[in-house]
């Protein structure tokens, strides 16, 4: 259930940051921010 909302939330932000994505300096915020959190994810899978 846990993994289900997460997914959930992931699909929710990706669709927001696709609408944000005709505005420059905010796609490139976001591409950003999507990089850390996809790598803190993944850090947090290895544990």
């Amino acid at each position: 259930m846990n993994s289900l909302l997460k997914f959930g939330l992931t699909v929710a932000a990706s669709v927001i940051a696709v609408r944000l994505m005709s505005v420059k300096p905010i796609r490139n915020y976001l591409l950003n921010a999507i990089l850390d959190s996809a790598v803190f994810m993944i850090k947090r899978k290895l544990r």
